[in-house]
């Protein structure tokens, strides 16, 4: 929409491009998607294939936050880095290769972690009107931090992250409104700190049974990416 409120006709770019996402859930749905501001901290394995998606899909702008250099490791775990661009920043060497996936997304890079930092994040989102935050392979403390700033400001909230052939994702989209073939039902996530306090105990025999115990202790334990390698501290 427009500043006024006003719904904008797609230009003839944006109806082919998008053509077959208009006909899978309408006009209205890709309008949201084109006016959507999403911001990524973190350029890992988990955000490449999270950027790839969004950005194919069609949102108005992507913004990346991430202050380290391209490693090794991360030629194995993301296709937007290359052999040459090791010691370069992660966010300079991927920028040309997310844009390319798709001209009509405006992307921004961001080059230190502090801007989300507990002094400025808040800053941060409030000054590119971000809707919704994805945090991605990112430590407990610093999720829980975050979560709680994006429910003071009113953010959508995403984490996610995985650990060899495991992984998690959590969301907390605050008190939300969806639209289901019964009527208009409105669902209150629980945010991040009160989702790890959950009562186990409460699971039934046969979940207890299903759920995969190192599923939990990646939940719950106090994991870092930051050093070489992932690892447990005290």
């Amino acid at each position: 929409m427009s500043a006024a409120g006003q719904v904008t006709e797609f230009t003839e770019e944006e109806q082919g491009r998008y053509d077959r996402q208009i006909r899978l859930w309408g006009v209205e749905a890709q309008q949201r998607m084109r006016n959507a501001t999403i911001l990524v901290v973190g350029l890992k394995g988990t955000a490449t294939e999270t950027i790839k998606n969004i950005v194919l899909a069609g949102i108005g702008r992507l913004i990346i936050v991430d202050g380290d250099d391209v490693k090794e490791d991360d030629l194995g775990a993301g296709f937007f880095f290359r052999e040459e661009d090791v010691g370069r920043k992660r966010v300079d060497a991927a920028k040309p290769r997310i844009e390319s996936l798709n001209p009509l997304v405006t992307v921004t890079t961001i080059p230190t972690f502090s801007a989300v930092d507990a002094q400025s994040f808040e800053t941060t989102i409030l000054e590119y009107n971000v809707h919704l935050i994805c945090v991605t392979d990112w430590d407990r403390d610093g999720l829980i931090q975050m979560n709680n700033v994006c429910r003071r400001v009113g953010r959508f909230f995403y984490a996610g992250g995985t650990y060899g052939l495991l992984g998690y994702i959590f969301c907390d989209l605050g008190d939300y409104d969806s639209v289901s073939p019964s009527g208009k039902v409105r669902t209150s996530y629980a945010p991040l700190d009160s989702a790890l306090r959950h009562r186990w105990t409460s699971l039934t025999r046969r979940q207890t049974k299903e759920l995969n115990p190192a599923v939990v202790f990646l939940v719950l334990g106090p994991f870092t990416w930051r050093g070489s390698a992932s690892s447990f501290v005290d």
